[in-house]
């Protein structure tokens, strides 16, 4: 993925370590305690993360294909939702948190099934909203595109811990 994002003043720097920061970390080595929405909805861990940015190579069953063997949309605007807020783990300062405010999809090509590569990427980040752009690629084309607009709200720290401890 190319670019860089551009951090705004009061952001975590690269090398700085935050509580999202260490799940994303716990969640590619697999030792985080996931959510069980992961196993319920297929959600796949993610392989590598940079500020801004997360990616997952994965593989799609027949678990989630409909009838005439693509990936099921649904599935595919889910993964979109949660690889968006993967990211915006990457740059989420402390005592802070996303809601989902609004996802697009654009189907541009069907997603068959096998391997696939999964990139998200923080497009813009104020110090309230962000814009996250979620590919997905099957043999090097693109077969999906999602735009997630992300509402940053604070949290009270202590809720933040529990809720990283509850699921990581």
């Amino acid at each position: 993925m190319p670019d860089t994002l551009t951090l705004p003043q009061g952001f975590p720097a690269p090398g700085d370590t935050t509580a999202g920061r260490r799940y994303l970390d716990e969640l590619i080595a697999g030792t985080a305690r996931e959510p069980s929405c992961m196993d319920r909805l297929s959600l796949p861990r993610p392989d590598t993360w940079a500020p801004g940015e997360v990616t997952a190579v994965t593989a799609f069953g027949a678990d989630v294909l409909l009838n005439f063997g693509t990936v099921f949309g649904g599935h595919i605007a889910a993964l979109i939702d949660h690889f968006a807020g993967l990211a915006m783990l990457t740059v989420l300062r402390e005592g802070t948190a996303i809601v989902t405010a609004g996802l697009e999809v654009a189907y541009r090509a069907p997603l068959l099934p096998g391997a696939a590569v999964i990139e998200a990427r923080v497009r813009t980040l104020g110090s309230r909203h962000a814009r996250v752009e979620v590919v997905f690629r099957q043999e090097g084309a693109v077969t999906s595109v999602g735009t997630v607009e992300q509402v940053i709200v604070r949290a009270a720290v202590t809720e933040v811990a529990a809720h990283v401890a509850a699921v990581g």
